[in-house]
Formats: structure tokens, C-alpha cells, sequence
């Protein structure tokens, strides 16, 4: 299936348990009071996509967790599992490809946020060099 996000703010999280990046696109949606339930509440929340490196944990009997790639959308069909993903990036856009899904994430960044966001995406990708930058 193919997916565009026209993102309108980009949340970038850098910290000891792992790295994020969250593309948010704002619907035109509202709440009215008298038809609120679980659906709406996060579909107000507008289009998003986080995709997330977490790091690997030694616990207290030796065993170590390995790092891993999460991905998260309140789009339904990009919560099933994601295979080994292709990623290009360019200063207008991000495409991600799988076998099954693309994803098209327009937006428009200041120089600081733009090199920020190559950073955590080049540490997300850091193990299988799937990302491109053109």
C-alpha cells in the first residue's frame, strides 16, 4: 500500500534508551462532545508515524537484549510488522519501503532540524545501511 504524510512537525528524541523520530501531519478533524469514543480521541490526534531504535539492555543475569527497529502509526495498515525497510531521504522528503508498504513523508525544515533529523535517522539505520541520502 502506498501512504503520504504531508508532516507539519517533527518531534526528535536522542536519550540513553534509544532514538526516535515522529512525523505529525494535523487533520482537519474535531471532537464534538456527543459523539466522542477511543477511535476519534486519537484520530484527532492527527496522521502520525514514529519510527524508533531502541537500545539493547544487559539484565542482572547476563543476558543481553539487542538493539531493535519499532515503527508505530494510528494508520492501521502500518501497524503490522515491518520487514527490513529501505529509507531515502532528500530535503523535501523521506520515502521508507518494504515489501508491502510505502511511505512518503513530505515537510519543510530549517537547516538545524534538517541535520538533526539526518543524525537520527543515520543512527537508526546504523547496523543495515539501508538509508539513502540524496
Amino acid at each position: 500500500m502506498e501512504f503520504i504524510i504531508n508532516c507539519e512537525k517533527i518531534d526528535l528524541d536522542n536519550s540513553e534508551i534509544g532514538v526516535s523520530v515522529t512525523f505529525r501531519a494535523k487533520d482537519n478533524f474535531k471532537i464534538k462532545d456527543t459523539e466522542t469514543n477511543v477511535r476519534k480521541i486519537i484520530d484527532s490526534m492527527g496522521t502520525y508515524l514514529l519510527i524508533q531504535r531502541c537500545y539493547g539492555e544487559d539484565d542482572d543475569e547476563g543476558y543481553y537484549e539487542a538493539d531493535y527497529v519499532y515503527l508505530e502509526s494510528n494508520i492501521e495498515e502500518l501497524c503490522e510488522e515491518w520487514g527490513a525497510f529501505k529509507m531515502e531521504m532528500s530535503r523535501e522528503k523521506l520515502f521508507l519501503n518494504d515489501q508491502i508498504n510505502t511511505v512518503e513523508i513530505h515537510y519543510k525544515l530549517d537547516d538545524k532540524t534538517f541535520e538533526e533529523l539526518k543524525e537520527i535517522l543515520t543512527i537508526i539505520d546504523q547496523d543495515s545501511e539501508f538509508i539513502k541520502f540524496v
